[in-house]
């Protein structure tokens, strides 16, 4: 049975919910099967524990999302001493792609969301770590940003944000705010090296306050390196990681799930031989 932070509204699209809500059940089956535990989770389960939130990528459905993090739930195999919970949020849409400009404002309202909901719901849990996916890195940025407490790890694989932003006015906070940043990228992802410049160019525009010119930080890690807090690995060209391969049930994916695991538990860490 997996636990859930519901952001939405709707199977696929639809609007972010005012006050998320905990869902529990399992994932991993054809339809979900889902029931409503509450606005919060209850204190027994969390005291003295790390809870763990992980938050999928862009053009992810409810059910998609739901059965994601379920299976990246048991693939990090994490231990007693942690309580995963997988977020929802309505990146998608009916048509898909379309509505990525736009995304990157309803990936900074859920994750304040998050923030809000850690605040004043969490209390009786020992520490809090995030790991994300994508535009999922926004939406974990975001949260730790707006915390009142630090986070312990921050995972950010193939984050599709800005490669500047950990340095700069939009997330150093974040980074600030968390004991690690580990940030997991690959130059050999597609979706970030071909489609990333045109979305957020016309997302910076229409909506954002970053720069339309920057690269993104999946794609080729931190600029400038050497932050504080911030840990970079830089997956080989030669192994051709693209952006579908680190939340799977693949073999590939098997190696970002370890990177994954041995960061939340607060591991050293390097991308695995």
């Amino acid at each position: 049975m997996s636990l859930y932070l519901n952001c939405r509204t709707g199977a696929v699209g639809g609007a972010i919910v005012s006050d998320p809500y905990v869902l529990e059940g399992e994932g991993t089956v054809v339809p979900v099967e889902m029931q409503m535990l509450g606005w919060s989770i209850p204190a027994e389960r969390i005291a003295g524990r790390t809870v763990v939130f992980a938050v999928h990528g862009f053009n992810v459905s409810y059910a998609a999302g739901v059965q994601t993090l379920a299976q990246v739930e048991r693939a990090l195999n994490l231990g007693p001493g942690y309580v995963f919970v997988g977020v929802l949020w309505p990146g998608d849409y009916w048509i898909p792609v379309v509505n990525y400009p736009a995304e990157a404002g309803d990936a900074v309202r859920c994750g304040q969301l998050v923030a809000r909901f850690v605040n004043e719901r969490l209390r009786a849990a020992a520490a809090v770590s995030f790991l994300s996916h994508s535009l999922g890195g926004r939406v974990v940025l975001e949260a730790v940003t707006h915390l009142e407490r630090r986070a312990r790890e921050v995972c950010l694989t193939a984050p599709a944000v800005d490669d500047d932003c950990l340095g700069t006015a939009q997330y150093s906070a974040a980074r600030a705010n968390a004991d690690r940043v580990s940030v997991l990228a690959s130059t050999s992802d597609k979706v970030l090296r071909l489609a990333y410049p045109v979305g957020d160019f016309i997302s910076d525009v229409l909506y954002d306050h970053d720069s339309p010119w920057r690269l993104a930080l999946g794609y080729h890690g931190p600029r400038p390196l050497g932050l504080d807090h911030v840990a970079p690995a830089q997956i080989p060209a030669a192994q051709g990681y693209d952006h579908g391969d680190y939340f799977s049930t693949t073999s590939r994916a098997t190696r970002s799930e370890r990177f994954m695991s041995e960061a939340l538990q607060g591991l050293p860490h390097a991308w695995p031989p």
